[in-house]
């Protein structure tokens, strides 16, 4: 009859209504969504259908929402703990440094020309064993990657900017900039690696900026972490009298064997070395 039929209608409308009030609070795991119906009711069967489909998509979207909620939470977490590591790696690369200078200071009680494998019982190997691929020392400090990958790669850039007078170039040097053209391993002496490289040098004198250009040869120790440039010696570059009393400039750099991106640079000449200055990596 056509009271029951709105009977009907006003329960399928309290159901669908309950079932939404519950999805909306974050209940929905309590609700329980039974509703009786007549099943010889066959015209209702496309309401009960549609109230069904629409709870459902009401309680789906519920809990996209908490999903993302909780995605958010995640990432929040995620980066917490990303800025936390990086901070741990900061400070485990500033330790290191410490000790690299510290033991920088205190020496080594290896006779010169050789290398301390570190450690407590102090070994000491001649500095051409130290990455010969062969692990001479009982700790293998001798193969360690961080120390044999030489740290000027080939096409890499450095840059370094002089102050103030370094007091051995005839003109005043204020800026050199190194760029790695090629690196070979002596199968002989494989302990040492050839560099070349191209030397732009720009200095002043009287009051004149000018630039020079030098093709240079150079060996990478990593027994002492240091990359040397000898003296250019092609007929032009002799000529140039960069340095005082005819001597030609060479270049050495020194790094801390924590951080590759810079080195220690210093002037070295017929007499020995001077000037100091900081070889930075020049990203590109």
């Amino acid at each position: 009859t056509q009271t029951h039929d709105r009977s009907m209608d006003r329960v399928l409308i309290l159901g669908l209504l309950a079932g939404l009030a519950a999805a909306s609070t974050g209940t929905d795991d309590k609700c329980v969504c039974h509703m009786n119906i007549a099943p010889d009711r066959s015209r209702h069967h496309g309401l009960v259908d549609a109230a069904a489909t629409r709870l459902l998509a009401v309680r789906v979207d519920s809990m996209e929402v908490r999903m993302n909620e909780g995605s958010k939470k995640l990432e929040k977490l995620s980066g917490s703990f990303d800025t936390l590591s990086g901070h741990h790696d900061k400070g485990e690369k500033m330790i290191k440094k410490l000790e690299a200078r510290l033991s920088h200071l205190e020496g080594s009680d290896c006779p010169e020309g050789h290398f301390q494998c570190g450690g407590l019982n102090k070994q000491c190997i001649t500095n051409l064993l130290v990455c010969d691929k062969h692990k001479d020392c009982a700790n293998g400090a001798d193969e360690d990657s961080h120390r044999c990958h030489p740290p000027a790669g080939t096409g890499s850039v450095w840059e370094a900017h002089l102050h103030g007078d370094e007091g051995c170039t005839q003109r005043r040097v204020t800026k050199i900039r190194l760029v790695i053209t090629k690196e070979t391993t002596l199968d002989f002496v494989p302990a040492l690696t050839r560099v070349k490289a191209s030397a732009i040098i720009t200095h002043s004198e009287d009051g004149q900026h000018s630039t020079q250009i030098f093709n240079v040869d150079g060996v990478f120790r990593p027994a002492l972490l240091e990359v040397e440039f000898f003296p250019p010696e092609d007929k032009e570059s002799r000529n140039s009298r960069l340095l005082a009393e005819d001597d030609q400039i060479g270049i050495k750099c020194t790094f801390d064997g924590v951080d590759n991106s810079h080195c220690n640079g210093t002037f070295t000449h017929g007499h020995g070395s001077c000037g100091h200055f900081t070889f930075s990596h020049v990203e590109h």
